[in-house]
């Protein structure tokens, strides 16, 4: 029995989908997320600035605006 597609997803796919792949730039795509990869594979708190990074120079490069906030995380230092 085949598998139907939900008609909702069927509309998504015929109408939504070739606009987000028109906007976008698949090669660059690629590279961002390789770029992304490299810092947060290390999933370590010194290198998460490296990936925010990385993800800031995308949006912009983009077109998109980006901003960063410093907000604090968790309790002590070393609570765990």
């Amino acid at each position: 029995m085949p598998v139907r597609t939900p008609r909702s997803l069927a509309t998504f796919n015929r109408k939504t989908l070739p606009l987000i792949d028109k906007a976008t730039q698949g090669r660059r795509i690629l590279d961002d997320v390789k770029r992304i990869i490299e810092t947060d594979k290390w999933n370590s708190f010194d290198r998460f600035h490296d990936t925010t990074e990385t993800l800031v120079n995308s949006y912009k490069a983009s077109g998109a605006k980006a901003e960063v906030y410093k907000i604090p995380t968790g309790g002590k230092i070393g609570s765990g």
